[in-house]
């Protein structure tokens, strides 16, 4: 006589599934948040570069690498902040950026930069602080316009008011 015996466990995985279900919607959600962050860094027409608290870069687009005259994001990758600084500018860009780590951000900063092969522009920065949900810092976004045009133009609007002034000048010694 062989007695046999089969014991069966039941159990309710509904809750289960539904937490697998829901994780997957929220994992691809946030793909395509992603996905949708990158598209827009992409498409950012001026140079954004992302920084460690440090100001080694961990991030760039495009613009970037077009503005500074490199090829790909991993010849910036590492690299600090202040290497693309003029020297002289340096020590101010230091005090500045401490600065930004306490207050948040800073606007419209001009410095002199230098591209890879060497020659220097003048550039526009805003700077903010990228932070936490406890407000602490964590890295820095960097936006950088290349104002040499501006510069340019300024320059030629100062002669022009200059010149008119001399004409002016010049016409009432004429007209005396």
């Amino acid at each position: 006589r062989n007695p046999t015996s089969i014991v069966v466990t039941l159990s309710d995985i509904t809750e289960r599934k539904l937490a697998e279900k829901k994780l997957r919607q929220y994992s691809k959600c946030l793909e395509e948040n992603q996905r949708f962050l990158e598209n827009i860094f992409a498409a950012f027409p001026d140079a954004v570069t992302v920084c460690d608290l440090d100001g080694n870069i961990i991030k760039c687009n495009q613009a970037t690498l077009d503005l500074y005259g490199y090829s790909s994001q991993k010849e910036l990758i590492g690299v600090n902040l202040y290497a693309l600084l003029l020297q002289r500018d340096c020590e101010r860009a230091r005090k500045d950026l401490e600065q930004v780590k306490v207050l948040g951000s800073g606007q419209n900063i001009e410095y002199t930069m230098v591209r890879r092969e060497g020659d220097e522009f003048p550039a526009e920065l805003s700077i903010g602080a990228i932070k936490d949900s406890s407000r602490n810092s964590l890295g820095l976004v960097v936006v950088t316009k290349d104002i040499t045009d501006r510069k340019l133009l300024h320059e030629q609007l100062i002669v022009s008011e200059k010149l008119a002034a001399v004409g002016r000048l010049a016409a009432s010694f004429s007209h005396d």
